[in-house]
């Protein structure tokens, strides 16, 4: 969102940060809390992660993981082959779902996991097993802020009937991926009897009411034999999921036999369908033409899309560089300005000039109401030095900066000029 005129900010201190050492799984950094996740800086650490989901019983719950490096698995003994973290099968028909999903939350922090294969095979819960980085997300699980790229979903078995994504193999209950995006996903049928039922970008399918937004996919590959795909998400089984800002260049997701949920916005891709089959319901204008099954979005060209559709500028902006053209995810920018009137003994207050968030941020605010239904900033008092800080308080974490006239604000840069 942009937020112009005068918004407060909030002062906040500066306080030092310690780290603290306890013993989990094998000597990890954090205590697993909100403000004071576990950390994740390697391929080894990740293993670690994922051998304690799946050995707990909760999958993770209530529990925090921060990615703090990027990971590239092919630099690993395995050479890129990895398990997912968790176990789960979808079911079919009077089979139930059953397994071991993950609940917890990850923050990727904007890094990036690459070069990794997902061998699907059936096991013991079943032939419609789940795969991906997470075989499932369920519960009130939040992956966040991360980067799949080079990922292959592999077909490592005849007769199996699968649900695979780079990030999620399916997402149930209320699981969300935000800020998130894939980069070169590809489904390899190396056993041409394997069949992929939903396979996505980052998601292979969605029930209950999952959730991605602000989301984005690239270079997706399909498989051969293969019921459901799109380059954020394979399948949408639920009305109640959610499905906003994103895009791809293949095509968004298919809702399969579902009534149009208006929870199901902005969502653009560039791919001309020429599948017949389950039919375009949402070229154009967003909305399904006819039945309950198809794929959803607003079909645009290449030009409009790497231009930003006006509805994505509040999460997207033009590519600086690193994206072959192709939107990227917009960072927080905060541009501040200080009053030239001087308040209270020498103290002088600032106000927000302009201010772009993503639309998953919340700002904690502190106004009045001005005539004409415009905020008033409620100026922040700081005495007039070169140390005197001044910030925002975004989603209950302070981010610290300078009181310089104009500053630049990102989730993990501080600059000013």
């Amino acid at each position: 969102m942009k937020v112009r005129n005068m918004v407060s900010a909030l002062l906040v201190p500066v306080i030092m940060a310690c780290t603290v050492q306890i013993s989990f799984a094998a000597e990890w950094r954090g205590s697993g809390t909100k403000d004071d996740p576990y950390l994740i800086s390697s391929a080894d650490d990740w293993s670690k992660f994922r051998k304690y989901v799946n050995g707990d019983d909760d999958g993770g719950a209530g529990e925090y993981w921060k990615l703090t490096a990027d990971i590239d698995f092919k630099q690993t003994e395995s050479q890129g082959w990895i398990a997912p973290v968790g176990k789960y099968d979808v079911g079919a028909q009077d089979e139930p779902a059953e397994g071991k999903m993950f609940q917890g939350n990850f923050d990727g922090d904007g890094h990036v996991v690459k070069n990794y294969t997902i061998d699907a095979v059936k096991n013991e819960l079943g032939n419609h097993g789940a795969f991906g980085l997470f075989s499932a997300i369920g519960g009130d699980a939040v992956i966040e802020n991360l980067g799949a790229e080079n990922v292959t979903l592999r077909m490592g078995a005849d007769h199996i009937y699968i649900s695979a994504g780079a990030v999620a193999g399916t997402m149930i209950g209320n699981a969300k991926i935000t800020n998130c995006y894939s980069k070169n996903v590809i489904c390899d049928n190396a056993n041409p009897e394997g069949q992929y039922i939903t396979s996505g970008g980052l998601a292979g399918s969605m029930y209950d009411s999952a959730s991605v937004i602000n989301s984005y996919g690239r270079l997706f590959t399909p498989g051969k034999k293969l019921m459901y795909y799109g380059g954020i998400v394979g399948g949408i089984y639920s009305q109640a999921a959610v499905i906003q800002n994103c895009y791809s260049d293949t095509s968004i997701a298919v809702v399969s036999d579902c009534d149009w949920n208006n929870s199901w916005y902005n969502l653009y891709y560039v791919q001309d369908m020429t599948k017949t089959w389950p039919g375009n319901r949402g070229s154009g204008n967003g909305w399904f033409k006819d039945g309950k099954t198809g794929y959803i979005g607003t079909r645009v060209t290449e030009a409009e899309l790497k231009a930003v559709p006006n509805e994505l500028r509040a999460n997207f902006i033009a590519d600086d560089g690193t994206n072959d053209g192709w939107p990227i995810l917009r960072p927080l920018t905060v541009k501040m300005t200080r009053t030239t009137d001087e308040v209270n003994d020498g103290r002088v207050g600032f106000y927000i000039e302009e201010m772009y968030l993503p639309a998953y941020k919340s700002v904690v605010v502190d106004y009045t109401n001005g005539t004409g239904g415009y905020p008033l900033a409620k100026l922040i008092e700081a005495d007039v030095n070169s140390n005197v800080t001044f910030g925002l308080q975004i989603n209950d974490v302070p981010e610290i900066y300078r009181n310089d006239i104009s500053v630049s604000l990102s989730k993990r840069e501080v600059s000013g000029k």
